[in-house]
């Protein structure tokens, strides 16, 4: 993987100011670390790349047309506040933990057997009971929290692996 140079990062950063995708300067190039806030991200192949603690705050990730591929990808402590998955996006085997996915729209996420320990998902949309998040790992609290004011009461059964 290549590190983006200076020159690069400037015109990301300008065609992000400018509203423009930046899918094509990415392509092929370690992210780990940097700031994609509000970044328009059309086609993107990240399997099996480490893009840990990367800032995609209101970024818009996919488009209808496109799928995502996110498999294997460790993410953890990124930053994907209020950002927009559109279309499929695939992250099978997912490393997310840590990160903070606070109002994402995740509706089309398949994040199968993915980790998603220690990740803030309050005012997220996002499927938790299709056969999109088979095997996925949560923190035990996500499920005391998320039924918390349903009035009902969730029993964890520990894992005996």
């Amino acid at each position: 993987m290549r590190l983006l140079s200076n020159k690069l990062r400037h015109d990301v950063q300008m065609r992000m100011k400018n509203g423009l995708d930046i899918s094509d300067l990415i392509t092929g190039y370690d992210l780990k670390g940097e700031d994609l806030t509000g970044a328009i991200i059309t086609k993107w192949d990240a399997s099996s790349k480490d893009i840990s603690e990367c800032k995609f705050t209101r970024a818009t990730i996919g488009s209808k047309d496109t799928t995502i591929n996110l498999n294997r990808v460790k993410a953890t402590n990124c930053s994907f506040i209020r950002t927009q998955f559109v279309g499929e996006v695939v992250a099978r085997q997912a490393n997310f933990q840590g990160s903070n996915f606070k109002g994402a729209f995740l509706a089309y996420f398949d994040y199968k057997y993915a980790d998603l320990r220690r990740c803030d998902f309050c005012d997220s949309i996002f499927s938790i009971g299709t056969s999109k998040s088979l095997g996925a790992k949560f923190s035990t609290d996500f499920f005391k929290d998320l039924a918390a004011h349903w009035n009902i009461k969730i029993e964890i059964l520990e894992d005996k692996e």
